[in-house]
């Protein structure tokens, strides 16, 4: 699985005129995010690193 996550990073997108950009896809934290409610923390940690490694900069941490 690595290896198609180094070959084929996500896409970023520029926010407006701030020199920020954020990836395509974001990575969904919140309570209803199964992984993140049941998974270990291991796999927690894991799902976390295989998005950062993907790309992926936008974490949403609400609640639901």
């Amino acid at each position: 699985m690595t290896d198609l996550v180094s070959s084929r990073p996500i896409p970023r997108r520029k926010i407006g005129a701030t020199g920020l950009e954020s990836s395509v896809l974001g990575f969904g934290s919140g309570d209803n995010a199964g992984l993140m409610v049941v998974g270990t923390p291991a796999e927690r940690d894991e799902a976390v690193g295989l998005a950062i490694d993907a790309g992926v900069n936008y974490f949403d941490t609400a609640p639901s």
